[in-house]
């Protein structure tokens, strides 16, 4: 069982150099993917890496949820991401400029990321969003009176206080339908993703996220 849920790398001095936080299925997710995906999120944000233990929980189940999501993708292979797809997004990347106005290099090495994680995440986000898409977005519409109420209760509000204009209705009823969607898709996920976690095995090891990183 131990060695199930290992997944040892051994340096020069036989040292550990990463471990198991949890296991979804059949895979493992380590705790150097929380710390990549901590150090990415800073790095895309563009804010400093803040105290990674605090969130080491919150990152995990993030993981989890993208590795079931990648697991459903399986039974359709369609909606991965294609080689062109990810570089375009890359180079959008490489032309951005990041914390303090480095560029995509600095950023990299300010962050301790390699492009190839970079690349990894850009791939996964891809898929999951043509999965949203494509799984409960498809089909969905939002009717006349959600919009009209989002816009009386939400969108007006939120203009004023922010001293914006507040456009009229018919101006802005189509990106509210996108907005609305996209909830009704976010629950529908939700729902699916409660699903997953009921039929795929998954165990969380607390004592590796307990542990600090290195």
């Amino acid at each position: 069982m131990a060695g199930a849920l290992s997944l040892l790398s051994t340096g020069a001095r036989g040292e550990i150099l990463d471990r198991v936080a949890a296991v979804v299925g059949s895979e493992a997710v380590t705790v150097s993917e929380i710390d990549t995906d901590l150090r990415l999120e800073a790095l895309l944000n563009r804010t400093e890496l803040g105290e990674r233990s605090q969130r080491n929980e919150e990152v995990l189940q993030r993981l989890i949820d993208r590795r079931l999501v990648l697991q459903d993708l399986a039974f359709a292979p369609f909606l991965r991401a294609q080689p062109e797809e990810v570089e375009e997004q890359m180079e959008l990347l490489r032309a951005d400029q990041y914390l303090d106005g480095r560029d995509f290099a600095a950023a990299l090495l300010h962050y301790g990321v390699m492009e190839t994680d970079c690349r990894k995440f850009v791939e996964e986000r891809i898929a999951f969003e043509r999965y949203v898409s494509f799984r409960f977005e498809t089909g969905l519409d939002a009717e006349t009176a959600a919009v009209e109420a989002f816009y009386r209760q939400e969108y007006a509000p939120r203009q004023r206080a922010m001293g914006q204009p507040v456009e009229p209705l018919e101006a802005v009823a189509e990106t509210i339908s996108l907005v609305l969607v996209a909830r009704q898709a976010n629950v529908l996920l939700e729902r699916r993703l409660q699903e997953l976690r009921v039929t795929r095995r998954i165990k969380i090891l607390a004592s590796a996220l307990e542990e600090p990183q290195p």
